[in-house]
């Protein structure tokens, strides 16, 4: 589902909000899936089908990295309609958070207001040399999907991300079970499918309104659609930063079924549409929830006992060592290579002491087996 709705925002190349809320249709989706699942696979057929679509390329670019913030206003002032197809997001996330990355710097926050612009004038960033200035760009249209490993995301999630509302604007979507059979499908479109790409969102007539120059169809939306989705709105106040933005978000995706129809919103598209977001967010609340992103210690603390408990890896190497419940010590240490060593000595001890964890040297003495006992 997350492939086929960046798509049919990529082919709508940002033209429609929808009537009464100005919501733009763009959305940013973080694919979670262990290495070598063909997690990859779906960044590609967005790009895939614009290419075979009749005026694919003009209704939207397409880049596969982002390393800064005005780089994105860039490739956006030469076509408004953008969308960043990355693998290892997880990347982009940490370097946007990174002071000694000064190319990260504002990264995350021009990302953060793109979000919300596709209805609106975008002004980037101004510089000492005017030169380097861009103009005013009105209603961008920037869309992400990208993809990750689940340790990898969460290794780089920091407090702020949650507080600050970057993850209530990204649908994180795990993988549900391995797609063993990414590498044998055809993205050959036929023809009537091609056609029919070809003239989403045709409309015989729509009201319209206008950013700057650009013109935008407001795309209609019935009475019981509304009503559901002020009823979500109502509902999720209270419920916490990650469900700010959820009533949009299902605003967003039932805009974008009703589009690939041709057609007016229903309710029965927000219905749907509030199915995939709410599962969505709750399996990020789990998530944040397990990682509390507390202090250091007690983040990497976290990490080792998530790792333990999992007993899973989709590197070779560890995949026949690790059973829930049971790692190396070694696979501790390679997941979290990142983090300073003595920090994951004093999560593996604290942990031990506690008798949450026992070492195991039986299979090996130089690398013990961590068997979690914590119940």
């Amino acid at each position: 589902m997350a492939a086929a709705l960046i798509t049919i925002a990529a082919l709508s190349g940002g033209e429609y909000i929808v009537h009464g809320t100005r919501t733009p249709l763009n959305l940013y989706l973080f694919l979670l899936a262990e290495t070598g699942t063909g997690k990859d696979h779906y960044l590609s057929i967005a790009a895939e089908v614009l290419s075979q679509v009749a005026g694919g390329s003009n209704r939207c670019s397409v880049t596969s990295r982002a390393v800064s913030g005005p780089g994105i206003i860039q490739r956006l002032s030469k076509n408004r309609s953008l969308l960043l197809a990355q693998d290892e997001i997880g990347h982009l996330l940490g370097s946007a958070r990174n002071a000694n990355n000064p190319h990260g710097q504002g990264l995350e926050s021009e990302v953060m207001q793109l979000y919300g612009h596709g209805a609106k004038m975008h002004h980037g960033a101004s510089y000492a040399d005017s030169a380097k200035d861009v103009p005013p760009i009105a209603a961008p249209f920037f869309n992400i999907i990208g993809a990750t490993t689940p340790a990898k995301m969460w290794d780089v999630m920091k407090k702020a991300h949650v507080e600050e509302g970057l993850l209530n604007r990204v649908l994180v979507i795990p993988a549900v079970e391995p797609d063993d059979n990414y590498d044998d499908r055809d993205l050959t479109l036929p023809a009537g499918l091609k056609a029919r790409l070809t003239g989403i969102g045709m409309f015989e007539e729509l009201p319209t309104t206008h950013v700057g120059e650009v013109q935008l169809w407001l795309l209609p939306i019935t009475d019981a659609a509304r009503d559901f989705w002020k009823q979500k709105r109502k509902e999720q106040k209270g419920r916490g930063p990650l469900w700010s933005r959820s009533a949009e978000s299902m605003l967003r995706a039932a805009g974008l079924i009703a589009l690939a129809d041709g057609r007016k919103i229903e309710a029965s598209d927000m219905e749907a549409a509030w199915r995939f977001i709410e599962w969505s967010i709750s399996q990020t609340a789990e998530a944040v929830n397990e990682r509390s992103f507390e202090s250091a210690h007690d983040e990497i603390t976290k990490k080792v006992i998530r790792l333990i408990k999992e007993g899973k890896s989709g590197i070779a190497r560890w995949k026949n060592k690790c059973s829930p419940g049971a790692v190396p010590k070694a696979f501790i240490y390679h997941m979290l290579h990142s983090k300073e060593p003595w920090l994951v000595d004093k999560a593996i001890e604290v942990l031990v002491k506690g008798e949450l964890v026992r070492e195991d040297n039986t299979t090996n003495k130089k690398s013990p087996t961590l068997v979690w006992i914590g119940g």
